[in-house]
């Protein structure tokens, strides 16, 4: 498949599987507002994050900008790619509020998305910086001590 077609259907499913975990259900039925608990602390996180990592600095498909920077502290020195747990956390928080199946199968493709994103990212960072590799091997990739 021709990365830039492989490129527009992982960013079109991870706007998709956000747009279904978001999508409004049976809210007075069985929604629990402490689950938006969980959503907060996504959120929170993203914005720590966008602190080290500056929004020039990245964007929404999995190629490298050229003038891209590696980072490696804050909420990078725990994952490498901490704006993807972040945002799984959010929907995760919105996903259990909203529980409905395709919230469910929402936030599985949006795991899915961005876990074949972070797997483009890797090649292309570990080309770019050298000291690359040994991050890789001191932090996992989106979840902090298990993946």
């Amino acid at each position: 498949m021709d990365c830039k077609i492989r490129d527009h259907f992982l960013v079109i499913g991870q706007f998709l599987g956000i747009a279904l975990c978001c999508y409004p259900g049976n809210i007075g039925y069985r929604a629990e507002y402490s689950y938006l608990l969980i959503s907060l602390v996504g959120v929170i996180g993203g914005v720590i994050t966008l602190f080290y990592n500056k929004i020039g600095n990245f964007k929404v498909y999995p190629q490298l900008k050229p003038n891209a920077t590696l980072i490696t502290s804050g909420p990078y020195t725990f994952v490498r790619h901490p704006m993807y747990l972040f945002l799984i956390v959010t929907m995760l928080g919105v996903t259990l509020f909203n529980l409905q199946t395709r919230t469910l199968i929402g936030l599985v493709l949006l795991v899915i998305t961005v876990s074949g994103k972070a797997a483009i990212e890797e090649v292309d960072l570990a080309e770019k910086f050298s000291e690359y590799r040994k991050y890789m091997h001191r932090t996992k990739r989106i979840i902090p001590w298990v993946w």
